[in-house]
C-alpha cells in the first residue's frame, strides 16, 4: 500500500478550560440564643377582674355646670328685673331766673344793622344828652320840645318797648331793704322791697332794673341809678332821664337781654 495514500489520523478536539472554583461563602455569625422566660401558670380561678373606670369626676363636673347655669340664670333674671324697674327720668321744668348777663349783646341777623339815635341836651334841664345804639328792627319814635324842656324816645319791637323820658321830673330814692326804708323816712321813696331786681352795668354806669306792674296791669320794668357820691344810694332818675320797659305779661328772656344790651350802649354827650 502506498504510504502517500494513507490518511492521517484526525486531531482530537481541544479540551475546554476547567470551570473556576466557587468562592467559599463566609459562615453566618452565630447570634447568642436567649432562653425564653419561664412560663408561669396562673390558675384560671384566680384571674383578677378588669377594673371599672370611676364616674365620680363626671358627676362633679356635671354638678358644677348645673350650678353655673342656675346662678347665671338667676343673675340674668335679677338684671332684667332691675332694668325693668328703673324709673325713666322725667325732665324737670326749667325755671328761668331774670339775672343779668354781663356779656349781653343785641341779637342780630344778616338783614339787621345797628342804628344810632342822638338826643342833644335840653336847655335848663339837668339830664345829659346821649347817644344810644339799637338794631334796625327796633323802630324809633321820638318827640322833643325845647321850649317846654321835654324829650321822649320810644324804641319798639312787637309788643316790647324801651322808653327814655326827659323833663322837669322829681326823682325818688329807691329802697330795696327794710333798713333803707326805715332810715329814709321823710324823703320821697320808691319802694322796691320784694321785687325782682337785676343789675345792669355799663362801665361806671350802675343801674338796677326791677319788675313792676303799671296801673293798667301791664308788666313793666323800671330803672334806678346808683349815686356817684354814695354807692349804696339809688334814685329813680338816671343821668339821661327816666328809663322803663313795657311788654307782655311774661317777657321773653332773650328779648329782655337784648333790651338791656341797648341800654348798655348809651353814651352821654
Amino acid at each position: 500500500m502506498d504510504d502517500q495514500n494513507v490518511n492521517p489520523a484526525p486531531m482530537p478536539p481541544p479540551m475546554p478550560d476547567p470551570a473556576p472554583m466557587p468562592t467559599p461563602m463566609p459562615e453566618p455569625a452565630t447570634a447568642p440564643i436567649t432562653p425564653p422566660p419561664p412560663v408561669v401558670d396562673i390558675p384560671v380561678g384566680n384571674t383578677p377582674p378588669p377594673q371599672k373606670k370611676s364616674k365620680l369626676p363626671f358627676i362633679i363636673i356635671g354638678i358644677i355646670l348645673l350650678l353655673i347655669l342656675i346662678f347665671g340664670g338667676f343673675f340674668l333674671m335679677m338684671q332684667l328685673t332691675k332694668t325693668a324697674q328703673t324709673p325713666v327720668a322725667t325732665p324737670e321744668p326749667t325755671v328761668i331766673q331774670q339775672t343779668e348777663s354781663p356779656t349781653a349783646t343785641p341779637s342780630s341777623s344778616p338783614s339787621v344793622t345797628l342804628k344810632t339815635f342822638t338826643s342833644a341836651k335840653l336847655a335848663n334841664i339837668s339830664f345829659q344828652g346821649y347817644t344810644i345804639e339799637h338794631p334796625s328792627d327796633w323802630i324809633e319814635t321820638s318827640t322833643r320840645d325845647d321850649t317846654a324842656g321835654t324829650a321822649k324816645l320810644t324804641l319798639t319791637k312787637g309788643d316790647y318797648s324801651i322808653i327814655i323820658s326827659q323833663g322837669a321830673f322829681d326823682g325818688a330814692m329807691c329802697v330795696y331793704t327794710d333798713a333803707d326804708f326805715n332810715a329814709n323816712q321823710g324823703v320821697p321813696l320808691s319802694d322796691k322791697r320784694g321785687k325782682v331786681v337785676a343789675d345792669v352795668t355799663a362801665g361806671a354806669w350802675v343801674l338796677k332794673r326791677d319788675q313792676e306792674t303799671d296801673a293798667s296791669g301791664n308788666n313793666t320794668y323800671a330803672f334806678c341809678q346808683q349815686s356817684p357820691q354814695n354807692p349804696t344810694s339809688y334814685n329813680t332818675m338816671t343821668k339821661i332821664g327816666a328809663i322803663s320797659y313795657t311788654g307782655p305779661a311774661t317777657f321773653d328772656p332773650t328779648t329782655l337781654n337784648d333790651m338791656d344790651a341797648i341800654i348798655k350802649s348809651v353814651q352821654t354827650l
